[in-house]
């Protein structure tokens, strides 16, 4: 909504100017676009008319909503809650578990040397799982997982407020969180230039001032995964430009990012459906060493086909239907 004078008729003479000042609301996350200005000029009888857009344009980011998490598991060891699991597919040197006799195939660099002179015989020691902390959050943003209807926009904007609330948490616990998304970026539009347009008609010019630029980007959308009190604001702001997406579905945005993600942070997918293939993609990531938790936004029927898909690999669903279920959610099983 536009508050305050946005249209004047003025006459110029050479060499002045005129100035409008009004606000902006915008009711809504986005990457809103101000500008260009439509200008008309013409005589005072309105005989002769010329119409032209500015070149000028500037872009404001509406940051989405973030809802806090307040309910905490009893035994959390802090307020946050801290999001801490372990992952026994590797192991931490620094942390000995205990020692036990050596066994064919034991590396050479567990022996204990001390106590293998001690006694003559071979001794290893082992050690504790190594920790994973924190977070990737992965949302599937592409348009064929959400149905058409009324209800779509909703849980696009469901799946937004997910991924910022739980970014939100993990950086508050002091957890590391990252993004990876497939969704279109908004602010690719902005680094094409808009040159300024003759037209012959107001509603000609009107149409002008509304052009955008096309973006060719194919590659995801990512905010690496790292420990940092600005995280969940880069997050945030990456958040604000996303757009749906006609490109790589979620099954093929996992698997062909899984390589580059880190296996000592939780894999958080936050998607509206999961099919066979989101399932068998997310049991690979489980089976190469990621911890994987869902967060299903959506409604009774499809929580009750992610659960059916996932329950057999051991992946935890989360069912977000609305912005209340964001806090009812126990910390301290993310990544379980």
């Amino acid at each position: 909504a536009c508050v305050g004078e946005h249209t004047r008729l003025a006459v110029l003479m050479p060499g002045r100017s005129v100035e409008l000042c009004y606000r902006l609301r915008f009711p809504r996350r986005g990457y809103h676009r101000v500008g260009p200005v439509v200008l008309e000029s013409g005589d005072l009888f309105g005989l002769q008319k010329r119409f032209k857009t500015g070149e000028q344009q500037d872009y404001v980011s509406v940051l989405p909503t973030v809802a806090y998490i307040e309910t905490f598991n009893v035994s959390a060891r802090r307020p946050q809650g801290p999001v801490r699991i372990s992952n026994r597919v590797y192991e931490d040197p620094t942390r000995i578990a205990g020692i036990r006799e050596y066994a064919p195939g034991d590396p050479m660099r567990r022996v204990h040397w001390k106590l293998t002179a001690r006694t003559g015989e071979l001794f290893v020691k082992t050690h504790e799982p190594a920790t994973v902390v924190g977070g990737t959050l992965v949302l599937d943003f592409s348009r064929e997982a959400y149905q058409p209807g009324e209800g779509r926009e909703r849980l696009l904007e469901l799946a937004v407020t997910t991924t910022a609330s739980i970014s939100y948490l993990l950086q508050m616990s002091g957890e590391q969180v990252g993004m990876l998304t497939n969704a279109r970026d908004a602010a690719e539009v902005a680094r094409y230039h808009v040159r300024s347009k003759q037209a012959v008609s107001r509603h000609e010019a009107d149409a002008c001032a509304g052009e955008e630029g096309t973006s060719t980007r194919l590659s995801p959308l990512q905010v690496a995964t790292l420990r940092s009190p600005l995280q969940a604001q880069r997050i945030a702001e990456n958040l604000a430009r996303v757009l749906p997406t006609d490109g790589m579905s979620a099954d093929e945005l996992i698997l062909s990012e899984f390589r580059r993600l880190p296996r000592d942070a939780a894999l958080l997918p936050v998607v509206p459906r999961v099919n066979e293939q989101v399932a068998l993609a997310l049991a690979s990531m489980k089976l190469s060493g990621f911890n994987v938790s869902v967060f299903l936004v959506g409604g009774d029927e499809a929580y009750a086909e992610a659960a059916s898909f996932l329950a057999p690999h051991g992946i935890y669903v989360f069912h977000i239907e609305d912005e209340r279920s964001l806090h009812e959610i126990s910390p301290a099983r993310i990544g379980h």
